[in-house]
């Protein structure tokens, strides 16, 4: 995958040259040569409020693909349609950065993830199906991510937005025989949600979220922040989760309906979103984060409570 080559608005500075140094062909290595100011996105805030911080990456490149699917315009623009969806429910977007970064290599094109287990007969229950079938982080993923994403003691409560050009999912699909075989596609956005990938991420790493193609809908940044934030699949009110849904009014289906809705009849989604791990209030100057999950934050995880759905 190859990355956009973008056309500034508002520079803050750029980071030094990287070392000239041999690196393993296998290796990513990446260096932030810009950070765009993000201030004017953040002139709403206000203390006391459930906040979530959010850092965005995007990496430089000559790809004409790249540039077509991610402008950095249509991104900011998706980007406050976010914020207003989430904004309207009580819960705030701090962006802390837009950084581009360079990579040492032109092969952007990464797996998602690798299928460690097989689930066990006939499942309908898709969460279930997600426990079973162990998906864990791929090789490549990883070592892109950890090149990619800068260490800070709060990588594990920041959800890091990031630019790419191409990411394959992989899951497992029952045949009408009964047997499950893998299955792979191709991606406009993931959110690398814990109810799937539950512990097999690294800790620093569980806040990331890939945005491949920006133009694939008005809420994409919108909707991979509920898988993230609210921790579920794609379902709404009485449509129970499926890998995919096309639906109109909720947030986390396919459509451009976002609703973050309460109550048993709206699945817990906004009492669920609440108790996330990412939210935290500003008190005294210091940042208060809701508890960690309690498990390997699957979807019944015990933060949750009874506060999850049985179909």
């Amino acid at each position: 995958m190859r990355y956009l080559l973008l056309s500034l608005i508002a520079v803050m500075g750029c980071a030094p040259e990287p070392e000239s140094q041999p690196a393993h062909p296998s290796e990513v290595i990446a260096h932030v040569v810009r950070t765009i100011a993000t201030d004017s996105l953040n002139t709403d805030l206000r203390a006391g409020l459930p906040t979530v911080d959010i850092g965005m990456y995007l990496l430089e490149t000559d790809s004409k693909r790249y540039r077509e699917r991610m402008p950095l315009d249509e991104v900011i623009r998706r980007y406050r349609l976010a914020k207003d969806v989430f904004g309207g429910v009580g819960v705030q977007l701090n962006l802390l950065w837009i950084r581009t970064v360079s990579v040492n290599t032109e092969d952007l094109e990464i797996e998602s993830n690798v299928m460690a287990g097989q689930p066990a007969g006939e499942i309908t229950n898709l969460y279930e199906k997600s426990r079973q079938q162990r998906s864990t982080l791929s090789p490549e993923a990883e070592a892109m991510f950890e090149a990619i994403i800068e260490e800070d003691v709060a990588n594990a409560r920041t959800v890091y937005l990031v630019g790419m050009e191409d990411v394959i999912m992989n899951w497992y699909e029952l045949q009408a025989d009964g047997a499950w075989v893998v299955r792979s596609d191709p991606t406009n956005a993931l959110s690398f949600p814990s109810y799937t990938l539950e512990e097999r991420i690294p800790r620093r790493l569980r806040g990331v979220i890939t945005v491949q193609n920006i133009f694939k809908s008005q809420k994409i940044i919108a909707h991979e922040l509920g898988h993230k934030l609210i921790n579920v699949s794609h379902e709404y009110r009485d449509i129970s989760p499926a890998h995919e849904v096309d639906a109109e009014g909720g947030l986390m289906v396919y459509g451009e309906g976002t609703e973050i809705a309460a109550g048993a009849e709206g699945r817990w989604h906004l009492e669920r979103l609440m108790r996330s791990p990412y939210l935290y209030r500003l008190e005294d100057g210091e940042k208060v984060y809701n508890p960690d999950y309690r498990e390997s934050g699957h979807y019944a995880d015990p933060i949750y409570g009874s506060l999850i759905m049985r179909d």
